[in-house]
């Protein structure tokens, strides 16, 4: 654990370190303008920032909607998160979710949902170690 981690919203001045992490964990595709966009206009999407001297070491992204089948309030989805390899098992991740969930919260949200890869057990300790259970479900995808 280290002391000084700063969480905060992202910002447009965070979006060249966001582009180089997200390309590392997502693969590259975000362009500058694309996250410029998001970051201004997605009033559905949160995207919370870890620096450390004054770096962006990490990020967690979430969705917040409300769907006329459920009657219980906001429903949330943690999207993404990511920490710099550097910068792993020092608790950051930790900070980041309990920091997204916290804004659900505010926001009126009532369950929070993830998906994570089969085999990324890493991140499936995790989120198991914040409460977090696996669900039965199955995910289906298809590309447009």
């Amino acid at each position: 654990m280290i002391n000084n981690i700063t969480i905060r919203k992202a910002e447009i001045a965070d979006i060249p370190q966001l582009i180089k992490m997200n390309d590392e964990f997502n693969e590259p595709g975000a362009t500058f303008e694309s996250m410029k966009n998001s970051l201004e206009n997605n009033k559905s999407e949160i995207v919370f920032v870890a620096t450390c001297g004054g770096k962006v070491v990490g990020f967690v992204c979430g969705q917040l909607y409300q769907s006329i089948c459920y009657n219980d309030g906001i429903q949330c989805e943690l999207t993404e998160l990511f920490i710099s390899r550097r910068y792993r098992k020092m608790g950051i991740a930790t900070r980041l979710v309990k920091h997204l969930e916290g804004e659900f919260a505010q926001n009126n949200g009532k369950e929070i949902i993830l998906k994570t890869g089969v085999n990324n057990t890493k991140a499936q300790a995790l989120y198991e170690s914040l409460g977090y259970r696996k669900f039965d479900e199955v995910l289906y995808f298809k590309e447009l």
